[in-house]
């Protein structure tokens, strides 16, 4: 994958490392967290009511921390984790279980920060379709 930015090998190789993880994983037995504020994320999801929701097998969290840890593994920047943790959090094309509305974008960047809210966002308002052809 040379000639890529870090961020995009880091968002494409975790797609194949989550595909692989097993649904009754347990999210919080796996890599432990670098992030110094990741306490405050999980408890702003947790007061959001998540944890309630869920999602492939599991609840909203437990994928959402599972993303995290996925790419905190392979080695992405804070902001890229803290993105994949945030990754659905306005709902996708796959995913609305839960959607946070967009009034709520300012929250959510001064939480996780510029970058990491705006790639969250743009994961949101993206075609899917255009994304896997480019892919492929």
């Amino acid at each position: 994958m040379s000639g890529f930015s870090p961020t995009y090998n880091c968002v494409i190789l975790s797609a194949g490392a989550l595909s692989s993880a097993p649904p009754h994983a347990n999210v919080f037995d796996k890599v432990k967290t670098m992030d110094k504020d990741f306490k405050r994320l999980t408890d702003f999801l947790v007061g959001m009511g998540v944890e309630q929701v869920p999602h492939t097998h599991k609840s909203y969290l437990a994928h959402l921390i599972a993303v995290f840890r996925s790419l905190e593994s392979l080695g992405c920047p804070e902001d890229v984790c803290r993105a994949g943790m945030f990754h659905s959090i306005y709902g996708t094309e796959r995913f609305q279980g839960f959607t946070l509305p967009l009034e709520q974008r300012g929250e959510v960047r001064t939480l996780i920060g510029d970058r990491a809210e705006r790639l969250a966002y743009l994961n949101f308002a993206m075609d899917r379709a255009s994304l896997d052809r480019v892919l492929d």
